[in-house]
């Protein structure tokens, strides 16, 4: 199997997973209207920032306008919101985050040692991947620190 189609391969896997996940908590009672607000927003947040104003289609006034729509409305449905972030949901993030890299880094280096001797090309790419998730994971693992020592402070 071609690293590309791999990793497409595992992509859909998590996606699965991740549906699976959200069904269960659709099932479960989950999520509270507050919380799809926040994940609008957050949707909002980033969609404007991957179409920066350097951007040369029409989006950004229009996802501008959509954004700023959507936290008024936001501001005004839950004005003592923290819009879904606190230290420990944050600190939270991040060891899963970290999880998540590991795991695929794992699954990387399981697929790298069933690759036949000549798949030289594809090993590269395995082990570039690896070694960016490695990477990824130390800088996290940096910024957990600091959502621990915040979350240790609020705690005094």
């Amino acid at each position: 199997m071609r690293w590309e189609e791999w990793q497409q391969k595992w992509r859909s896997r998590k996606l699965e997973e991740k549906l699976k996940a959200a069904e269960q908590k659709v099932a479960d009672g989950e999520p509270k209207a507050e919380e799809l607000a926040v994940a609008e927003l957050k949707y909002f947040e980033y969609k404007v920032a991957k179409h920066g104003e350097d951007s040369d289609d029409a989006k950004p006034p229009v996802l501008k306008r959509a954004y700023a729509a959507c936290l008024a409305d936001f501001e005004r449905l839950y004005p003592d919101s923290d819009q879904g972030v606190s230290k420990r949901k944050l600190f939270d993030d991040q060891v899963r985050k970290i999880e998540d890299c590991e795991g695929q880094a794992d699954e990387i280096r399981a697929w790298i040692a069933e690759l036949p001797e000549g798949a030289t090309t594809a090993r590269k790419l395995a082990e570039g991947k690896v070694a960016e998730l490695a990477e990824a994971a130390r800088a996290m693992s940096g910024e957990r620190r600091m959502w621990l020592e915040r979350l240790e402070a609020s705690k005094r």
